[in-house]
């Protein structure tokens, strides 16, 4: 069995209305000691968030990758449970018509450069392969949502023709399910899985409105036949909760 979560940390560090990482980290931490999840995709990743996690969490390994020209600014990162899961293999690429140029992006989207970061995870128990691929698409462009999941999925296809090992897409899509992103998922050439179809709206951003689903967890069609269960993480401290989405947990027999 494995358990594995998708989480966008919402990076601000300090904010006006108090919602800021640093007034979250106790209830992050104290969440994901509990639920003791087996790997977990971060999405808004910093140097900083990242160091507090590392420090509040010995028994993970995370490995980060930033997206910028430089190497550097937000990005994404994995978190593997030290001593169970061992890191076999780890890539970073941009979603642009040249994903292995660093910076670079679509003229569609936002000024943000976007990238996967792409794991192969073993468990060291029985030797069974996992790969993640972890995204967080643009929050301004369809269209750039579209091309960066359709590179996605380009590599995925290239990857999958070496390695049938069970692999997972996930993280914030910055897309509802109606979109072409979405679409392209689950009727594309590899027809995936959306594991997290029933668990309700993602997005929540504090309760100020506009709740929609845009986070997801998708899977390769005979993994899907595996899952347990899927839902979303909406505990609050003080009225203040995780992130301004809800983390998603799913639990696979496998």
């Amino acid at each position: 069995m494995i358990k594995i979560v998708t989480f966008n940390l919402l990076c601000a560090w300090h904010t006006s209305d108090g919602t800021g990482f640093d007034r979250r980290a106790s209830i992050i931490l104290q969440k994901i000691r509990e639920s003791s999840p087996d790997i977990i995709a971060f999405q808004e990743a910093t140097e900083k968030n990242i160091a507090a996690l590392r420090d509040g969490l010995p028994e993970y390994d995370i490995v980060f990758a930033q997206r910028e020209a430089d190497m550097g600014g937000e990005g994404l990162a994995t978190a593997y449970r030290r001593g169970e899961f061992e890191l076999l293999t780890l890539d970073r690429f941009w979603l642009s018509p040249a994903p292995d140029v660093p910076g670079s992006r679509f003229k569609e989207q936002s000024d943000c450069p976007r990238i996967c970061q792409c794991s192969m995870i073993r468990r060291i128990k029985d030797g069974q392969i996992f790969r993640i691929y972890n995204v967080h698409l643009d929050h301004e462009s369809d269209e750039a949502c579209r091309l960066g999941i359709a590179e996605a999925l380009r590599r995925i296809k290239k990857a999958k023709r070496k390695n049938k090992s069970p692999l997972f897409l996930l993280g914030d899509f910055n897309v509802e399910p109606n979109g072409a992103a979405i679409q392209l998922c689950k009727e594309g050439r590899l027809t995936l899985k959306d594991l997290t179809e029933d668990v309700g709206d993602t997005f929540h951003n504090f309760d100020k409105g506009n709740p929609r689903k845009i986070d997801y967890i998708f899977t390769d069609g005979e993994t899907s036949k595996a899952l347990i269960g899927a839902r979303l993480w909406k505990d609050k401290k003080d009225g203040l909760a995780l992130s301004d989405h809800y983390p998603i947990e799913v639990i696979m027999n496998i």
